[in-house]
């Protein structure tokens, strides 16, 4: 006859417990350090500006910096090609950091072999000398708020925002800023770009327009140091025309009287081939949609729309971007083509009146 024993496993007490857990987080500490070849301790003590790692500092995967810098620091670490992921403690490092850089070297000078881990600081990183590469987390199209208001026939809001800028990471307007008392030259365009001024945010209105620098993101032409925001429009006597403007969708709407020169892009329009529409006077420069208002006030005839870069063989019979039918109206989205113009055919030939177009606003990039 064989005994039978019932264990019962006590339950280890608080303290037993975090000793258990101290225990377990020190081999794990150590299996990590023997699987990277242990840290570098780097000591940030009374530095300032560039602070660059030695290759030989620079070898392990783990660097923990100490000490407390005199003024922001910018720590560039160099990478030689196909490195491996820096991580980079600087939990027991106080002070001010511009940013950490990661810096290659060796065949791919220039580009980024990896990333960098911060831990425990609000530290930027961003991979040093490459717009195309902004501080950590950051998109290099980012752009946030930056609401562009009309105050008056001679002044426009700014609202609080951050967009990131090439060569000066995220800039951050933190109170809206207003231009007011413009004395604007008529019927123009004027551009509004976030820029560093010497170390205080502000806004430029500028008649030079902007040029597109990496995906859907516009920057000042010949000066990527002004990221653009948007753009205003004079009327006749040199007034800013009201709008309002929506960051979050890139929708300008006009509030002004459309119904009358100069949104009306085109009048009883009643041509049966391609005919080109231009719209560059009432949208922004990096605007590819116009929203339109239109009206179709031919008893017999369609209105068919598109433009010169559309795939469409023949405008009309042969469809189109868009139809308005014979006695109707609209709102619409017309797409333009590079010169910001449209194209529009009526088929067949109208008996009595035509199409209408009028501009109510636009969707841009910024």
């Amino acid at each position: 006859m064989s005994d039978t024993y019932t264990l019962f496993l006590q339950e280890p007490e608080p303290k037993d417990r975090e000793q258990l857990l101290e225990a377990f987080l020190k081999l794990r500490l150590q299996s990590l350090d023997r699987a990277i070849g242990g840290y570098t301790s780097v000591s940030l003590q009374g530095l300032s500006g560039n602070v660059d790692l030695s290759p030989t500092q620079a070898k392990h995967r783990v660097i923990k910096l100490t000490g407390v810098p005199s003024a922001a620091v910018a720590l560039r670490i160099p990478h030689a090609t196909g490195a491996n992921a820096d991580i980079v403690f600087v939990n027991t490092c106080t002070g001010t950091f511009s940013a950490v850089n990661v810096k290659s070297t060796g065949a791919n000078a220039g580009n980024p072999a990896g990333a960098v881990v911060v831990s425990g600081a609000a530290a930027s990183v961003r991979h040093d000398g490459e717009s195309a590469y902004p501080a950590a987390g950051v998109p290099v199209d980012f752009i946030s708020g930056l609401k562009v208001e009309w105050l008056s026939a001679t002044g426009v809001r700014v609202g609080q925002g951050a967009a990131y800028i090439p060569g000066r990471g995220l800039v951050t307007l933190a109170a809206s800023k207003d231009k007011t008392g413009l004395s604007l030259t008529a019927s123009n365009w004027f551009h509004l770009y976030l820029y560093d001024n010497a170390g205080t945010v502000d806004v430029e209105v500028s008649t030079s327009g902007p040029v597109n620098y990496f995906g859907s993101a516009w920057t000042k032409l010949s000066d990527t140091s002004r990221r653009y925001l948007g753009s205003i429009r004079t009327d006749a006597s040199g007034n800013v025309f009201n709008f309002t403007h929506n960051p979050a969708t890139g929708l300008v709407l006009y509030r002004a009287q459309i119904f009358a020169a100069p949104f009306q892009l085109l009048s009883a329009g009643a041509a049966t081939t391609r005919t080109t529409v231009s719209a560059s006077s009432l949208v922004a420069a990096t605007s590819r949609l116009l929203l339109a208002y239109v009206q179709n006030t031919t008893p017999n005839a369609n209105g068919y729309f598109g433009n010169s870069e559309d795939s469409i063989t023949t405008l009309g019979t042969g469809g189109g971007l868009g139809i308005i039918e014979n006695g109707e109206r609209e709102e619409m989205l017309l797409p333009l083509n590079s010169s910001q113009a449209f194209q529009y055919a009526m088929t067949p030939a109208p008996s009595s009146g035509g199409a209408y177009v009028t501009a109510r606003g636009y969707y841009f990039e910024r």
